[in-house]
């Protein structure tokens, strides 16, 4: 898999919306769940490094998770 499928796919996983989620997307459920306040808010969006690592690592795992069972 390419670096840009991996983006994309990440980018599908990140977007993936329910109901209880008030609106917002998985990523950004992650990066609120990750945030910290301790930290500077260095992402364009507002996030802390905290929050974009936290996101990146779940998203990577559940691709991890469903790439083994290919």
């Amino acid at each position: 898999m390419t670096t840009s499928e991996r983006k994309r796919i990440d980018a599908s996983l990140g977007g993936i919306k329910t109901p209880r989620m008030g609106g917002d997307n998985l990523a950004i459920v992650l990066c609120g769940y990750f945030d910290n306040p301790d930290q500077p808010n260095d992402d364009d969006a507002g996030w802390t490094a905290d929050a974009i690592a936290g996101c990146e690592e779940v998203l990577a795992a559940i691709r991890a998770h469903y790439d083994q069972l290919k």
